[in-house]
């Protein structure tokens, strides 16, 4: 990698609940993001994941993930590409894909 080169992972967090109040419930949540700056190149990725169960029957089941590129033409100014999909048992999502690209404009950089 270049010398500078930045990397940002967050935390990744998680939540399971088991709820025992006359009602057996069960949650798990997961999610996750993270970004690597190289010279005028940005990748980022995020990730998502929600399963629920109630009284022994599926109540959720779903996850979701974004890429996205961003191209520094300046250094605020940059050109991006970014793609979702997401899974969603409930609603009768197999994949639902998203594709996109555009112009932005970096106002802060943290």
């Amino acid at each position: 990698m270049a010398a500078d080169a930045r990397n940002v992972f967050r935390p990744a967090s998680a939540d399971v609940a088991q709820l025992l109040d006359g009602v057996a419930t069960c949650v798990f949540w997961l999610d996750a993001d993270g970004a690597i700056r190289q010279d005028a190149n940005r990748y980022s990725l995020n990730a998502a994941l929600n399963k629920a169960r109630d009284r022994g029957v599926d109540t959720a089941r779903n996850w979701n993930t974004g890429l996205n590129y961003d191209r520094f033409l300046t250094t605020r100014l940059f050109i991006n590409a970014n793609a979702i999909f997401t899974n969603d048992r409930f609603r009768d999502l197999e994949l639902r894909s998203a594709i996109g690209a555009g112009v932005g404009y970096q106002v802060f950089d943290t």
